[in-house]
């Protein structure tokens, strides 16, 4: 039997007039009984510096566990622009923790995002927590 699919849709947009530094952070989670996905798509971008970064993730599990990270780094030394990707992936059958963390920013113009995200899924259910901090 398979369970019903489980699937979560993050979409972020922060946006700086100054520099005008844009960045746009998808993700997408499907579950079953038997495997486990995970599509991760990562695109940042800025106009002045024409800064362009693009990351897929696939994962796949077996039945019992998996764990996987990943980690990104994008920098320009001109601007001093630097974004950090980390993504951990814990499950076993019964329950599906997931942790994604995001963080973007700049020493030219102080400009720092923080992006948090926990996703937490039982067979039945699931429950989305999302945390952003710009100063």
């Amino acid at each position: 039997m398979v369970s019903p699919g489980i699937t979560g849709t993050l979409a972020l947009t922060i946006c700086t007039e100054r520099e005008r530094i844009t960045g746009t952070l998808a993700l997408t989670i499907c579950t079953d009984k038997e495997g486990i996905t995970g599509t991760l798509a990562l695109a940042i971008c800025t106009e002045r510096e024409g800064i362009t970064g693009t990351l897929a993730l696939a994962i796949c599990t077996e039945r019992e566990r998996i764990t996987g990270t990943l980690a990104l780094t994008i920098c320009t030394d001109k601007e001093g622009i630097t974004g950090t990707l980390a993504l951990t992936i814990c499950t076993d059958r019964e329950g599906i923790p997931e942790t994604l963390a995001l963080t973007i920013c700049t020493e030219r113009e102080g400009i720092t995002g923080t992006l948090a995200l926990t996703i937490c899924t039982e067979r039945e259910g699931i429950t989305g927590t999302l945390a952003l901090n710009l100063h």
